[in-house]
């Protein structure tokens, strides 16, 4: 909250440009929303973190291989009181285009192994 003008400041999980290699998933981002009436209603503003890359549907030309880059969710905020700093951790990933597949792998000390999923 800012003490100057009562404003409520907040982080939003955003999913946005559903299916966009046609695979049913959608680019994460995560965006920050203001409320000026103590969090009844929030107007998100922008994106703080999202991909460093192209979120535009069917971007072959960013994502020119078989993965594309998902975007950053599902955020978790740590208020510090003491120090007043905030810290966000949050998830990043690449993903298959054509959506998650069947089998994993999983590699440990160099090793792979093969999950069905």
């Amino acid at each position: 909250m800012d003490p100057d003008t009562g404003d409520w400041y907040g982080l939003v999980h955003n999913e946005f440009t559903p299916s966009p290699f046609g695979d049913g998933l959608h680019y994460d981002a995560i965006d920050y929303a203001v409320s000026k009436d103590q969090g009844h209603t929030w107007d998100i503003q922008s994106h703080v973190l999202t991909s460093p890359y192209s979120t535009k549907r069917g971007d072959t030309t960013a994502f020119a291989h078989e993965t594309y880059d998902y975007g950053n969710g599902d955020p978790r905020l740590f208020v510090d009181t003491a120090s007043g700093y905030f810290y966000v951790y949050y998830n990043s990933r690449v993903i298959p285009k054509g959506g998650v597949p069947a089998r994993w792998t999983r590699w440990r000390c160099g090793r792979s192994r093969h999950r069905s999923g």
